[in-house]
Formats: C-alpha cells, sequence, structure tokens
C-alpha cells in the first residue's frame, strides 16, 4: 500500500522513523526540532533516513536534494518529498 501523499501525513511518517528508527531512546523529538543542532541526525542517520524516504514513497534524490538547510527540519523534508512525489507522476 503506498504511503500518504499529504505533506501533513509525510511529516508524521519522517517522524515516526526518526523517533523508532534514529533517535536514542529518551530523546525528545517533535515537528520543530532542530535535527542536526539536537544531534539526532549526523551524516550516517541523514543517509538511513534518505533511503527510507525513497523506498517508502518510490522516488529519488538528486544530490543538490541533500542541502542541510533541507534536512534539518521535518517540515522542509517533507515538503521535499512532496516536491519530488509530484516530479515522478
Amino acid at each position: 500500500m503506498p504511503a500518504e501523499t499529504t505533506e501533513a501525513a509525510i511529516a508524521d511518517g519522517i517522524l515516526g522513523y526518526i523517533r523508532d528508527e534514529i533517535a536514542y531512546p529518551g530523546t525528545e523529538v517533535t515537528q520543530t526540532t532542530d535535527l542536526f543542532e539536537s544531534g539526532v541526525l549526523d551524516s550516517l542517520a541523514v543517509l538511513r533516513l534518505v533511503l527510507h524516504l525513497e523506498t517508502t514513497h518510490g522516488i529519488t534524490f538528486a544530490p543538490e536534494d541533500l542541502d542541510p538547510c533541507v534536512f534539518g527540519r521535518i517540515p522542509a523534508i517533507s515538503a521535499l518529498v512532496q516536491r519530488r512525489i509530484g516530479a515522478a507522476a
């Protein structure tokens, strides 16, 4: 079954994945958390997240998409995913 494609649903999915698979147990992660400054994401975690998003949504990121300004906050990541979904359609 394809993943939800509304920006809010994508953001919720990203948040859930980060909480369940990337963040250390007990780490507070919200939609507004700065993922790099808080230490939740590092370069390896970004690669894991990118692979998850590409697999889940059937998209491919271009090298220029992997901007720390975008991957620093969940709303920016979900907006990028939604744009990539639209581009793939």
